[in-house]
């Protein structure tokens, strides 16, 4: 996760340079001995993904995905029932779902509106005070959602999210066990505790 990250921010940083973006995800590996190499069979589809962002790589894979599927947030660890959401999701007959957790900026800062059973707003970057939960990390669209999504152009999965609520066509879940966040190493270290607390691993 951390060395696509650094890809990613590697290749976004010299597209603003008349050098080789492409190149540099070529060398960099090499350079520093990482474990993801060129001769990986998953490395050439990596690439072509890269760029993409979220909804854009999600749309170029929907041949693999099917009409309908369940994203998960790479950095979040979940204790939920997914049959449960997928069921909500295809009874919603909405284009998406969005699961939320009500966190008063407890864990993360929140970034939802919803209330009553209805998802009123999202944005990651303008929040408001009416905004009492966040984005929980596990979603469900349909491959039509993403006919939103240029197929040349990098898309953010938030900003898909948002689009799909102002045509109204998605559906709010409420979660009810809190999240834990495991793309830092202080989230890992809490997510860890946690684990060992419910006797994971132990004889």
């Amino acid at each position: 996760l951390l060395q696509a990250l650094f890809m990613g921010l590697l290749q976004g940083a010299t597209e603003l340079f008349p050098v080789s973006s492409l190149g540099h995800s070529v060398i960099i590996p090499s350079l520093l001995h990482w474990t993801f190499k060129q001769s990986d069979p998953s490395f050439v589809p990596f690439l072509v993904l890269l760029p993409l962002g979220t909804a854009g790589a999600l749309k170029r894979a929907l041949p693999a995905l099917g009409k309908a599927f369940l994203t998960l947030y790479g950095d979040s660890y979940l204790l939920c029932d997914y049959a449960g959401v997928g069921r909500e999701f295809e009874a919603s007959g909405k284009q998406a779902l969005m699961t939320v957790f009500r966190n008063e900026g407890q864990w993360d800062t929140s970034n939802v509106e919803f209330e009553d059973g209805v998802l009123l707003a999202y944005n990651k970057t303008e929040r408001t005070p009416r905004m009492k939960f966040i984005d929980y990390g596990l979603g469900g669209f349909t491959a039509k959602a993403f006919e939103r999504v240029p197929a040349d152009k990098a898309v953010d999965l938030a900003d898909l999210y948002g689009e799909i609520l102002a045509d109204g066509e998605l559906v709010g879940m409420e979660m009810k066990q809190r999240f834990y966040e495991i793309g830092s190493p202080v989230g890992l270290e809490e997510t860890a505790r946690f684990i060992a607390s419910q006797g994971v691993g132990k004889a």
